[in-house]
């Protein structure tokens, strides 16, 4: 649970003083404000987590990691369905209305360290476009988006160029998971040995370079939300984050442990000196308001997307389907269960899609499929080929 917001007239002066640089920053018409969201973004320290991990006969955890392992023996098969059911788990803990506060916030560039995709479903239920990678290896897209996106090489970040100026559009920022998507889930970092080969691979040197340059050319300040700092790998991933900033760009991190001796702790005290971080102690969702009270309202992205219908189409139309179902069944209700199992095919693809074979035969679905049942069973999708 979150921790019990501080009343603004109790916010130190020195952090007001941030909260108006931060907001000056993001308000600027070059977009000079970086977001670092992390997997606790919201939801505090996942314990939740941990202890459906520890439950599980086939997965072992160490709490001080973070991390997890499995028994030797397991399956692929059995692999793949822990992984997805630590997925449902996360994606139950989703927050809905604090995501779409901080969507309407101009971040032209965001590094995700969380698999699951909480920020690009708000960024879709308010119409607002983005890029968006993930990393394995390389930094590539998800099936579901490949039609939306050139590879990330082939971005032009040039004023004049063909492309948009990304780091500097905050109206399409550029969104890159550092550690993998729940889609694929060979490129989740929750495991030693993925972290490990994660690290092996040197994730900063495949952002292209034009694309570097203008991290380090435009953008004057990094936001860090939704991280704890109390695991070791925190301080490996920082450092390759660090690389990508220019000299002299400010950091804030917001900073909401429970435990009220942790702001003097030795973790946080080295990012304090080693990456000189400052660290404002809100809740995140008392600093999301903070901003958006801030913030010139001119600068805020307006919603274009004002009905739920509308965003199912949206998210349909985007691919998206996993969230469009998701949608209908909070919009329509879900009496027969059609739409539940729907997803329920479509997770398993979505999980599962680079090696088939292993799915029982029931769910082996084609995705074209799953897509003609949706206009057949969404009434506002079926509504919209028959108006078509």
């Amino acid at each position: 649970m979150p921790e019990k917001e501080t009343p603004i007239n109790e916010i130190s002066d020195k952090d007001k003083e941030i909260i108006e640089f931060l907001t000056s920053s993001l308000a600027d018409e070059d977009g000079r404000c970086a977001l670092v969201l992390g997997p606790d973004f919201f939801t505090g320290e996942n314990t939740d987590l941990a202890n459906y991990i520890k439950s599980s006969s086939n997965i072992f955890y160490l709490p001080g990691d973070g991390l997890m392992y499995f028994k030797k023996d397991i399956n692929p098969r059995e692999e793949s369905t822990q992984y997805k059911e630590i997925i449902n788990f996360l994606n139950s803990k989703k927050q809905a209305d604090v995501h779409a506060d901080l969507a309407r916030l101009p971040f032209s560039f965001i590094i995700s360290l969380s698999p699951v995709d909480f920020l690009l479903d708000a960024y879709n239920d308010i119409g607002k476009d983005y890029y968006f990678y993930y990393y394995k290896n390389e930094f590539v897209t998800p099936d579901k988006l490949k039609n939306n996106y050139p590879p990330i090489e082939k971005l032009d970040t040039t004023e004049s160029g063909n492309e948009r100026n990304l780091i500097a559009d905050k109206n399409k920022p550029l969104i890159l998971n550092m550690l993998g998507h729940y889609s694929d889930t060979q490129s989740l970092v929750y495991t030693h040995h993925a972290l490990f080969e994660y690290l092996y691979s040197l994730p900063i040197t495949k952002i292209p370079d034009n694309i570097r340059f203008k991290i380090k050319d435009k953008i004057k300040c990094f936001l860090v939300l939704g991280v704890h700092f109390n695991k070791w790998y925190l301080k490996l991933i920082f450092f390759l984050l660090s690389k990508l900033a220019s000299d002299k760009v400010s950091q804030t991190a917001i900073f909401s442990y429970d435990d009220k001796d942790a702001a003097e702790s030795a973790e946080i005290n080295f990012y304090k000196t080693y990456f000189q971080i400052e660290f404002l102690k809100m809740s995140d969702q008392e600093f999301i308001k903070a901003l958006l009270n801030n913030i010139n309202q001119d600068a805020l992205f307006k919603t274009t997307v004002t009905t739920k219908e509308q965003q199912i189409k949206n998210c349909f139309l985007k691919a998206d389907y996993l969230h469009c179902l998701n949608l209908s069944i909070d919009f329509y209700g879900d009496e027969k269960g059609e739409f539940a199992l729907l997803i329920s095919r479509l997770n398993d693809n979505e999980l599962q899609w680079k090696n088939n074979s292993i799915l029982p035969a029931e769910y082996n679905m084609e995705k074209t499929k799953i897509k003609d049942l949706m206009l057949l069973e969404i009434p506002c999708l079926s509504n919209k080929i028959n108006n078509d």
